[in-house]
């Protein structure tokens, strides 16, 4: 089996979701492109 390092910055934050689980920022980035359907690859936040 082969062993993997993981190194974090200490500042990285992941953005908050909201109580339904959609990432506020990422809904703004949405209304801004006035699209009704974006695919998120790997399903982060969406």
């Amino acid at each position: 089996m082969k062993r993997a390092k993981l190194k974090v910055d200490k500042d990285f934050t992941i953005a908050q979701a909201d109580e339904q689980g959609f990432c506020k920022d990422m809904l703004k980035l949405m209304r801004e492109l006035n699209t009704s359907l974006i695919r998120y690859p790997g399903g982060f936040c969406l």
